[in-house]
């Protein structure tokens, strides 16, 4: 009776993701000497009663496409691929949509040279209205990370923290479909690995996610050719990056290998200056923080796939990654009185010792039916992280005498161990021509534990000595599961999607403490629905759409051990944290054309218990926590643009005006709303003698954040590329900040304090890379 109560209810919450367009033309790509699809084939079509220009789309990594067509209509398709017969054919579109199925290419006894410049696949564009960047087609080869690539797309704002952010939000970021619950996973992913990211505003119930979705999707264990590339890039502090990939197809198995190495250094500094409101304590205390970090990482990555028929394929894939981090960190404090006199100050180092592992193992079934399609995902990752830091005090007078002759010295031994399991099915089917359903469920197990040992030094007896108090085991445990449905109906020009996730969660957090145990366990079982309607027109559409979605909170924002690497700053977490519920409105318009897209967005949130940081002070030092503590209301407008004046040159953008308000008490932000504006503008120029430039360059006003009022921060990167062997080998040049504009500060206010950070990351650098690949033999 349970298991049919159950099917009923997952059956009812059936909805559906809707794309504002009328018919399409969809087909899948095939080799018909090898029996594989072709991912990445160039496929043009052309209206032959209008005068509209070619346009086109390229295929997935499944080798399939849905290109958006009008009624009645007559079009010219025509598909090529780099050493295949070109494909043509008119089509006859009347009302209904046109499934061309398994569309196959012959070998060609020579290249084809033949390229249409709008069926090329843009580094950054917009596809089905979502914007998507290729890092392949990007003219730098020196891009270092994941967020480098994220802070290139419209929309997507990334502060110092390396928060990525939409719309004032802070975005859901997927791998292949499968969420991340901590961006720090972001450094786990090498560009090279990076098929394709998409940028998803309204997301349907199939997504496990609140705010808009960030999808990265890796590059499949198979290509449409055998072959290999070398990636490499130096800059002039002498960072490097080295990459080698190659794929190899046998028959119905292809596989591939990747290799990654990356050695990167960073300096920040900080400046604070702390305004103490409460008599006992210091009434200004001054803090210049230096911190010089090296990170060295080593990656690898091979899979393999098989392809029995056309109508199935599986995928494996493998993930290792070793990453070791060495910060030093300087701390100068000072302590003034309120004449700004000093009264005494204090040195402190700290050096850390931190080595990460990671290994990842995925499955994947694709299964493809008249109508219907299957997809089974599962993953499993386990990270192993040791981090020892050692850190020495000594205090000094106003005339630099020391207090204490000898130094307080400690020291930390942190072990994390992280393991995490996660299953996805989603099955699709379209039952005419008007309706289609769409509905799967997912679920994942993570486990966190961390052990610490703290030892402190003794001077008398000249030896470390266990601090029982800091010395504590940590378990942390979420399993989650979820069902979804999606129905979409649509018409000759109107859409409706309706759709809703059932999902229950359950998490418990366990810290002992010398002898002390501290038990938290917490379930939740939440309804999410989704709405999207809309009406589209030859050439633009309008449409509204409503989402309710939570945020759990992250595992360290529950551990309630203190922190106290840096013991002028304490943080810790907070167990009896709640999620946070979001409701989302928005209303979208946009204008398709031959040359360019506009899109105009009005968006409104309401975000109810926001998890903010919650500040205290005890003598001089300050402490950091977690609290439900607010309610977040945010409107505002988005336009973004995609523009081609010329064959040479496309340029794209996004600008964002929106009003934030918190509401709540206790909170430590100097001001409780604000006018908040984001800009952003990129170039792509194809100069003469094949030189392609980038020009990329984006602005943020300030913004409040649940950790204080943050400042204006801005960003330029130009990069230069020529291709030169017959497209084998690209030489790449990027000047990445150049402006040296990374400083960022922050304002936190409360009643004991007024403090203000000022940070400065130097990374202005001159990036020289360098790519050469070739192709083998198929057999």
């Amino acid at each position: 009776m349970r298991s049919s109560l159950l099917f009923l209810f997952f059956i009812c919450l059936f909805s559906a993701n809707m794309q504002a367009q009328d018919l399409s033309i969809t087909g899948q790509v095939f080799d018909t000497k090898l029996n594989q699809s072709l991912p990445f084939t160039q496929v043009a079509i052309s209206n032959i009663n209008s005068e509209s220009g070619m346009s086109g789309t390229l295929t997935d990594d499944e080798g399939s496409f849905s290109i958006a067509v009008q009624q009645n209509s007559t079009y010219k398709i025509i598909i090529q691929y780099l050493g295949y017969e070109t494909y043509e054919k008119l089509l006859n579109v009347t009302t209904e949509n046109i499934d061309m199925g398994v569309i196959p290419l012959s070998p060609s006894a020579h290249n084809l040279q033949e390229v249409f410049v709008t069926a090329e696949k843009k580094s950054i564009g917009k596809e089905n209205g979502n914007w998507v960047l290729y890092p392949d087609k990007l003219p730098e080869g020196g891009t270092n990370s994941a967020i480098e690539l994220l802070s290139s797309i419209p929309s997507v704002s990334v502060d110092m923290e390396e928060e990525v952010s939409i719309r004032g939000r802070q975005a859901s970021i997927l791998i292949d479909g499968v969420k991340i619950d901590d961006q720090s996973e972001l450094n786990q992913i090498s560009p090279s690995s990076i098929a394709k990211i998409e940028v998803i505003q309204n997301p349907s119930a199939k997504y496990d996610a609140n705010g808009s979705v960030i999808n990265i999707q890796l590059k499949s264990p198979i290509q449409s050719r055998s072959s290999s590339k070398f990636r490499a890039s130096v800059d002039h502090f002498g960072n490097h990056l080295e990459n080698f990939s190659t794929n190899k197809k046998h028959n119905k198995w292809g596989g591939f290998f990747q290799a990654n190495s990356n050695i990167n250094e960073i300096n920040t500094t900080i400046n604070q200056l702390r305004k103490n409101l409460f008599p006992g304590n210091s009434p200004y205390i001054r803090q210049a923080r230096d911190q010089w970090q090296k990170s060295n990482s080593q990656q690898a990555r091979t899979g393999i796939n098989y392809r029995p028929s056309e109508k199935h394929l599986f995928k494996i894939d493998g993930l290792w990654q070793n990453n070791q981090l060495d910060p030093d960190v300087n701390i100068f404090k000072e302590l003034l009185n309120e004449e700004h006199i000093l009264t005494k100050y204090t040195e402190q180092e700290q050096t850390f010792e931190k080595d990460k592992f990671t290994q990842q193992y995925r499955g994947q079934y694709i299964g493809k039916w008249d109508k219907q399609t299957l997809k089974v995902h599962s993953s499993y990752r386990s990270q192993k992280q040791y981090e020892d830091r050692l850190m020495s005090i000594l205090n000094f007078d106003s005339k630099g005498k020391p207090i204490s002759t000898l130094p307080a010295e400690k020291k930390d031994d942190i072990n994390l161990t992280v393991e995490k399991f996660q299953g996805k099915l989603d099955y699709e089917r379209e039952l005419n021509d008007k309706v289609s359903l769409e509905g799967g469920a997912d679920w994942s197990l993570e486990k966190h534990t961390q052990n610490s040992i703290q030892e402190k030094y003794n001077h008398s007896e000249q030896d470390w000595i266990m601090v029982p108090s800091k010395t504590f085991d940590y378990q942390y445990k979420n399993n989650s599961s979820a069902l979804y449905g999606i129905i979409d109906f649509k018409t000759k020009n109107w859409f409706v999607t309706v759709g809703s996730r059932l999902r229950y969660v359950d998490r418990s957090t366990n810290n002992a403490r010398n002898e002390i145990v501290n038990q938290q366990h917490n379930s939740y079982l939440s309804v999410l629905p989704t709405f999207y309607a809309g009406r589209n027109w030859e050439h633009s559409d309008l449409s509204i759409s409503y989402k309710k979605s939570q945020k759990l909170p992250r595992s360290g924002q529950l551990n309630s051990y203190k922190n106290d690497a840096n013991p002028l700053n304490i943080h810790f977490g907070n167990p009896d944290l709640k999620p946070e519920k979001e409701h989302s409105l928005s209303l979208d318009y946009s204008i398709q054309k031959e040359k360019f897209q506009l899109g105009v967005a009005l968006f409104h949130r309401m975000v109810k218990d926001v998890v903010m940081q919650e500040y205290y002070t005890h003598g001089d030092t300050l402490f950091r926590s977690f609290e439900n503590m607010a309610d977040l209301f945010v409107s505002g407008n988005e336009y973004t643009f995609n523009y081609k004046p010329t064959s040479w040159c496309r340029m794209n953008g996004s600008s964002t005006f929106y009003h934030q308000k918190f509401t709540g008490k206790g909170l430590a932000l100097p001001k409780k709303q604000a006018w908040c504006y984001q800009f952003k503008i990129g170039s792509q120029f194809q100069l003469p003698k094949q030189v392609r430039m980038m020009v990329n360059y984006a602005y943020s006003s300030e913004t409040l954040k649940t950790n204080g009022l943050k400042g204006e921060l801005y960003n330029l990167d130009v990069a230069l590329s020529k291709e030169f062997l017959d497209k084998k080998l690209k030489i790449s040049l990027k000047g990445a900040n150049l402006l040296d504009s990374k400083r960022q500060w922050t304002d936190v206010e409360n009643l004991q304090f007024i403090s203000r950070n000022k940070q400065h990351q130097e990374s202005r650098r001159i990036i020289l890379g360098m790519v050469y690949k070739w192709s083998h033999q198929n057999h």
